[in-house]
């Protein structure tokens, strides 16, 4: 990435429902994907700027590390992924505005317990 650009992804949906690209962290020893964050568009061109400006991993054919991290994009559903591209941490850093991966694993680890919290208080109304 240029030096004299600023390429984090917005922090913000700048709509409801859009064109998104989502950043996820493969953790390959546990065989866990987790989603660390992202950005939705309001137009497909607009996204696919966006994707093209990111830099592929310079290290994606050596041998697989503990983690690797995707940058996906989704199409207009906001779930299917149309295309992908491994990117090398400082990328994912960069693009989210973070210091260290831990940070943004963590988040989402937080963010992933407070769903399933909410999906068995959900299910618990249901049923109870």
């Amino acid at each position: 990435m240029s030096a004299d650009r600023d390429q984090r992804l917005p922090s913000h949906k700048t709509s409801e429902s859009g064109w998104s690209l989502q950043i996820t962290e493969a953790d390959h020893e546990a065989n866990e994907f987790r989603c660390l964050g992202g950005a939705t568009w309001d137009t497909k061109a607009e996204r696919d700027a966006a994707f093209d400006a990111i830099p592929a991993s310079e290290t994606a054919d050596r041998a697989v590390d503990d983690f690797s991290w995707m940058v996906d994009v989704l199409d207009e559903d906001g779930f299917s992924i149309v295309a992908d591209r491994e990117v090398d941490e400082h990328v994912v850093l960069e693009l989210l505005g973070a210091s260290s991966i831990e940070e943004l694993r963590e988040r989402a680890i937080e963010r992933e317990a407070l769903g399933r919290a909410i999906g068995e208080a959900f299910v618990e109304a249901q049923h109870g």
